[in-house]
């Protein structure tokens, strides 16, 4: 029993380059781009290159030793570092950067800095705007922020005569635009166009929008096919039967270890 958790935490671990690293630390890689994070995430290197804020000023810099650049004129860098464990990095004191969480990668939904004086870091999130829809979406999974679902792509003949006559009972107000009551669409999102993994129903009055439910995977390498709203395995297949599998080859192994005790 003993043996089996030994071989299970090693194989949980990640080699590169003769250095053993342990299921979720991170580091700074020597054979791919220097702004760039890997993190072992049970005995599979992942690798994340830099997501760096936008900038307010017309010509940043980008100081020694930082992946992103900033505003900080290179005649006023005020002294003093951080140091971040996510990323493993060096910070200067007034610059920003996205948190790097392991295995995740780097996150846009809070923002770090250096705290002066002192080697410490202070990260906040992100604040999003107020919206006054009722069911706002967030049109990426990896978003911070949800919009509103505004203006659909097309209109049926039917809901465009509703919108010429009284409204009816149950009936919806999208974007200015009227729908009947049971009615569906595909919302287009103000600057981004039309969401097609986004569905909008019409029911008694109130719009309701969500994502289509997308099967869970149980392979490494993921693949997302054009026009497909769901992620793939990239070998065809889901992972299942084999990972059935591998559950089946533990279970008798380990009550082959359990019958080696009595």
């Amino acid at each position: 029993m003993e043996n089996n958790l030994v071989e299970e935490d090693i194989s949980r671990r990640c080699n590169v380059d003769g250095v053993l690293y342990d299921d979720g630390d991170s580091w700074v890689p020597k054979a791919v781009k220097k702004c760039a994070t890997c993190s072992c995430h049970r005995g599979r290197v992942i690798c994340h290159e830099a997501v760096c804020p936008p900038v307010s000023c017309k010509d940043p810099v980008k100081l020694s030793g930082e992946c992103c650049p900033t505003c900080i004129s290179r005649n006023k860098i005020a002294s003093g570092k951080c140091f971040f464990h996510g990323d493993k990095r060096q910070h200067h004191v007034g610059t920003m950067w996205y948190p790097y969480v392991p295995p995740f990668g780097y996150s846009t939904c809070a923002i770090c800095s250096c705290v002066p004086g002192r080697n410490e870091y202070n990260c906040t999130r992100i604040r999003c705007p107020k919206l006054d829809c009722p069911d706002p979406i967030r049109l990426r999974g990896t978003d911070c922020c949800k919009v509103c679902p505004v203006k659909p792509v097309t209109l049926t003949r039917k809901s465009k005569n509703v919108q010429q006559d009284a409204p009816k009972k149950g009936d919806c107000s999208v974007g200015g635009k009227r729908f009947d009551n049971g009615e569906e669409w595909n919302p287009r999102i103000t600057n981004f166009g039309t969401e097609k993994c986004v569905t909008c129903k019409c029911k008694n009055g109130k719009a309701k929008c969500r994502r289509p439910r997308c099967p869970r995977l149980h392979c490494r390498r993921k693949t997302r096919p054009s026009g497909s709203c769901c992620r793939v395995c990239a070998d065809g297949k889901n992972g299942r039967k084999d990972r059935k599998r591998k559950n089946r080859r533990r279970k008798g192994k380990a009550g082959r270890n359990a019958s080696k005790l009595f």
